[in-house]
C-alpha cells in the first residue's frame, strides 16, 4: 500500500483520542486553561453528565480577537515559547492541543473578552470546521461551551457510560483541581440544579471540608517533611482509623499539579504499611514540591503521570511526612514495631503555614486549630492493639430465622444471644463431601490472620473467610426482607451526615431503592442527609463512615456497569449494602464474636445457603487430614 499523509481532519480526530476520552477529560482541560489564565471564580454547567452540554465560565485574563483565532489551532499556546522552558514548566497546561482536539469531536463555542477590552469575541468550531471570530457581548474572562461530545464519532460515543457515571468522573476531575488550587471558587450545576458551591479558601483544610465534609477534617493531621535536596512534602493525612476501600481519596499533587502516578501511589501506601487493615487505603492530601528541573511532566498526553530525577526521594519524603504527622498525633506505629526494619522517624518541627504558589505569599495548609499536646523528641509509644469486635455488633437488633435456635439455646429477655459452646453442629442436607464436612461436629480453633475463621470439622479443617460469610448472611437477610416491609431500626436521635458532592449524588439517586431496604434518608440541604432509620439487619456503629463507603461502592459500580436491568441494579445495590456492613478482612474478632459468626454461618450453610459471597468469591475451603499429611510428608 502507498504511504500517504493523513488529511487534517483525520489527524485532529486521532489527536483528540489521545487527549479526550470522556466529558471529564474535556472538563479537566478547560479547568486547567481557566486556572492558568488566573481565574479566581469558575462556574461549571453540565447536562447529562457532560455528554450533551459542558460549559465552563471563568473570570481570567480573557483573549482578544487574534489570540482567540489562534487558540483553536494545534500546538498554539501562550504558556511555552522555547524548548528550554519544558524543563521548568509551572502551568497546568502547555501542549496547545486541548481546544483543537475538543473542537474536532464536538460543537465548540468560545466567547472571550480580555481584561480592559471594551467588547468580546465569539468563535465556533464544529467537527473541526472553524467560523469566526465575531464581535460578541461578554464579561471579562472566557466562556467555553461544548455540546454533543463525539456526535461525529458514534463508535466513541457508544463507549460513554451512563450520565450518572460520567457526572461522577467529572466531579472527580473537578475535585482534584479544586484541591490543588483551593484559593479559587467553584460552582457546579447539573441538569439545572446546583450540586456544588465552593467559596475561595484560605486553608487547605477549609477546601477539604467544603468538598468532603467537616467530619473528615477532624480525622486529619498536618504532615510536613523536607529533604536536603530542597524537596518538600506538606499537607493533611488521615489517621489510621480513616481508610477507604480504594485509593480514590489518596490525593497527591506535584508542584500543585494533581497526579495519578503509580510510583507516587505506591509511596503513599508504603508510608501506611502496618497501620491499615488489609486491602484498605489511606486518605491523604499531600503536596510535593520539587525544583521544576527535577520533575518531568511531559511524559503523558493528559499530564496525569510524572517522572522524577531521583525517584527514591519520593518514597523517603512521603514516608517521613506521613509518619511524622501521625507521630505528632500520637497514633503512629512505633519504634520496634516499624515494618520491614525501617527506622522510626523522629517527629519533625512544624513548618510554616503557607504552601508557596509563587514568590508571593500563599494560602495556609494547616488543619483547624487543635488542643496543644506536649511534644517530645522521643519516638512515639507503641500503638495499642486493635480492639476486638464485640459479638453483638455483628448483627442488627431484628431477630433472624436462626437466632435462638440450635442446640436448644434461647435468647435472653433483652434480645442478646448467648454464645454457644465450641462444639458447632448443623443439620445434614446433602451427601456431598462439602455438606458432609459441614454437617459433622466441629470445634472453632480460632481466628487466623484477623480475617479467617478456622474450624475443625470431621476429618479436616474448614477455613472460612469471615467477610464473605458475614456478607452473604446479611445479603440473604436483606433479600428476604424485600418480600414484605423491610425491618428497620429507627435512630433515637436522627443523625446528619455530610458527604462529598460525588458521594451525595450517588446516594441521592439511590434513595428509593435504599428506602425499600429499610433506610430512611432525608435531604438536609446541600450535600447532607438526615438519617432517621437503617435496616435492622445491619450493625452500623459508624453510620457516617458506612454511608461514605456505600456511596463509593455505588460510584464504582456505576463506572463498571454497562446496560443493566432494574432488577440487576437492585441486586447490585443489595450486595453493596451487605458488603459495606459486613465485618472486614483484617478486623479482629473476640472469641465470642468469632464463635457466634461461625455457628450462625454453618447453620445457614447446612440449610443450603450459597457458598459464595454476593460478588462470587468462595466463603470457605476444606483441608482434609490426607491433604495435611501429604503437605508434611506423611503417608
Amino acid at each position: 500500500m502507498p504511504v500517504r499523509i493523513l488529511p487534517p481532519k483525520v489527524r485532529d480526530q486521532i489527536a483528540a483520542g489521545e487527549v479526550i476520552e470522556r466529558p471529564a477529560s474535556v472538563l479537566k482541560e478547560l479547568l486547567e486553561n481557566a486556572l492558568d489564565a488566573g481565574a479566581r471564580r469558575i462556574a461549571v454547567e453540565l447536562a447529562a453528565g457532560g455528554r450533551s452540554l459542558l460549559r465552563v465560565v471563568d473570570d481570567g485574563c480573557g483573549m482578544g480577537r487574534e489570540d482567540l483565532a489562534l487558540a483553536v489551532e494545534r500546538f498554539a499556546t501562550s504558556k511555552l515559547q522555547s524548548a528550554e522552558e519544558l524543563a521548568v514548566i509551572q502551568t497546568l497546561g502547555f501542549r496547545g492541543e486541548a481546544l483543537p482536539a475538543i473542537g474536532s469531536v464536538s460543537r465548540l463555542t468560545i466567547t472571550s473578552r480580555a481584561r480592559g477590552a471594551e467588547s468580546g469575541w465569539r468563535l465556533a468550531v464544529e467537527g473541526g470546521e472553524k467560523s469566526g471570530p465575531e464581535p460578541a457581548g461578554a464579561a471579562p474572562g472566557t466562556a467555553v461551551e461544548v455540546r454533543d461530545l463525539f456526535y461525529n464519532l458514534p463508535a466513541r460515543q457508544k463507549f460513554l457510560k451512563s450520565p450518572r457515571a460520567e457526572l461522577d468522573r467529572c466531579l472527580a476531575a473537578l475535585t482534584a483541581l479544586a484541591l490543588a488550587r483551593f484559593e479559587a471558587a467553584f460552582t457546579v450545576e447539573h441538569d439545572g440544579r446546583t450540586i456544588l458551591e465552593l467559596p475561595a479558601a484560605e486553608r487547605l483544610a477549609d477546601r477539604v471540608a467544603g468538598l468532603c465534609g467537616a467530619r473528615l477534617v477532624e480525622s486529619l493531621v498536618e504532615a510536613d517533611a523536607q529533604l536536603g535536596s530542597g524537596a518538600r512534602c506538606r499537607g493533611l493525612v488521615g489517621l489510621p482509623t480513616e481508610h477507604r476501600p480504594n485509593g480514590a481519596d489518596a490525593h497527591v499533587f506535584v508542584n500543585r499539579r494533581p497526579v495519578r502516578d503509580r510510583a507516587v501511589s505506591a509511596a503513599v501506601n508504603a508510608a501506611y504499611t502496618g497501620l491499615l487493615p488489609l486491602r484498605r487505603y489511606p486518605v491523604t492530601f499531600l503536596f510535593l514540591e520539587f525544583p521544576p528541573a527535577q520533575v518531568d511532566i511531559n511524559v503523558h498526553p493528559t499530564k496525569a503521570e510524572v517522572r522524577f530525577v531521583r525517584p527514591g526521594e519520593v518514597f523517603a519524603l512521603i514516608e517521613r511526612a506521613v509518619r511524622s504527622g501521625l507521630a505528632r498525633a500520637e497514633l503512629a506505629a512505633a519504634g520496634d514495631a516499624e515494618p520491614y526494619g525501617r527506622p522510626a522517624l523522629e517527629a519533625l518541627p512544624d513548618g510554616p503555614d503557607g504552601l508557596p504558589l509563587s514568590a508571593a505569599a500563599a494560602p495556609a495548609m494547616a488543619p483547624p486549630a487543635r488542643a496543644e499536646r506536649p511534644r517530645s523528641a522521643a519516638p512515639p509509644a507503641p500503638a495499642a492493639p486493635r480492639a476486638e469486635q464485640p459479638r453483638l455488633d455483628l448483627w442488627g437488633r431484628a431477630p433472624g430465622a436462626e437466632r435462638g435456635a440450635g442446640n436448644g439455646e434461647r435468647g435472653t429477655e433483652n434480645g442478646e444471644f448467648r454464645a454457644p459452646s465450641s462444639e458447632l453442629r448443623v443439620p445434614v442436607s446433602s451427601e456431598s463431601r462439602v455438606q458432609a464436612a459441614a454437617a459433622a461436629p466441629g470445634r472453632l480453633v480460632g481466628q487466623a490472620l484477623d480475617g479467617f475463621l478456622v474450624v475443625e470439622r470431621g476429618d479436616g479443617l474448614m477455613i472460612i473467610d469471615q467477610h464473605a460469610l458475614h456478607e452473604r448472611m446479611l445479603y440473604e437477610e436483606l433479600r428476604a426482607a424485600r418480600t414484605g416491609p423491610a425491618p428497620s431500626q429507627g435512630l433515637v436521635i436522627p443523625q446528619a451526615v455530610e458527604l462529598s458532592a460525588r458521594h451525595a449524588q450517588a446516594l441521592g439517586q439511590s434513595r428509593a431503592e435504599l428506602s425499600a431496604l429499610g433506610f430512611d434518608l432525608e435531604g438536609f440541604g446541600g450535600r447532607s442527609f438526615l438519617v432517621r432509620a437503617a435496616p435492622a439487619a445491619l450493625r452500623l456503629s459508624d453510620l457516617a463512615g458506612y454511608l461514605v463507603e456505600l456511596a463509593e461502592e455505588l460510584c464504582a459500580a456505576d463506572e463498571r456497569e454497562a446496560a443493566r436491568s432494574e432488577e440487576e441494579r437492585r441486586e447490585r445495590l443489595l450486595a453493596a449494602v451487605a458488603c459495606k456492613a459486613a465485618v472486614k478482612a483484617g478486623e479482629r474478632l473476640s472469641r465470642e464474636a468469632a464463635e457466634d459468626l461461625a455457628r450462625r454461618g454453618l447453620l445457614r450453610l447446612g440449610a443450603g445457603m450459597a457458598r459464595t459471597c454476593p460478588h462470587g468469591r468462595p466463603i470457605f475451603f476444606l483441608l482434609d487430614r490426607a491433604e495435611l499429611a501429604r503437605r508434611v510428608g506423611r503417608k
